[in-house]
């Protein structure tokens, strides 16, 4: 393919019209014209052959994408399923008195910021709210705790993903805390540290 063009564009240039004489020279041009014209026509040619190989290419990387796609679609939302079941945890702040939740806010906060969980275990001891957000920020504590052990005996993507989790269950304590809500954290919620 590449060998004919090649071919062609030394065709045109091996063809000499200056030395020619006057009615020689007419028939040179016109001879070197058809010439650059049969050099362009198959240039062209080659070129839409490669544009349909490209699209052809292209299609089928598309109908494999979406054949994974489709296949992959029932565990895509299988696991959609198992997240929103995973988030959809226990609130239960209708226990809670309201002047408690009020009250209490920024403590129940506190206790989601490592280790400024002592603030509110020491000084809102008698607050239900505080309390059941100093247990849920225990935990988050307790895994950032094993998480910073683990991180001292490797080093890597598992560690900055373990990081990433602890902080998604640091930011959704914070977020329900300042809400007022007593929302248990996904997956680690249920479990009770403090009575």
């Amino acid at each position: 393919m590449d060998e004919e063009i090649k071919n062609a564009a030394e065709e045109v240039e091996s063809t000499v019209v200056n030395d020619a004489p006057a009615e020689n020279a007419e028939a040179g041009k016109k001879d070197l014209g058809d010439k650059i014209e049969d050099f362009r026509d198959k240039a062209a040619d080659k070129l839409d052959e490669l544009s349909d190989k490209v699209e052809d290419t292209f299609d089928n990387l598309r109908d494999k994408f979406n054949e994974k796609k489709e296949a992959a679609q029932p565990k895509i939302d299988d696991a959609k399923e198992k997240i929103k079941d995973a988030m959809d945890t226990p609130d239960t702040t209708e226990e809670y008195d309201e002047a408690d939740i009020k009250g209490n806010k920024v403590m129940a906060i506190l206790a989601y910021l490592g280790i400024l969980i002592l603030i509110p275990l020491f000084l809102a001891k008698d607050s239900k709210f505080a309390k059941f957000h100093v247990n849920q920020g225990l935990i988050v504590f307790l895994m950032g705790l094993v998480v910073w052990l683990f991180s001292k005996v490797n080093h890597g993507l598992i560690t900055w993903i373990l990081d990433i989790i602890v902080i998604v269950f640091a930011v959704i304590g914070i977020i329900n805390a300042a809400g007022g809500k007593a929302k248990e954290l996904p997956l680690v919620g249920k479990f009770r540290i403090l009575k």
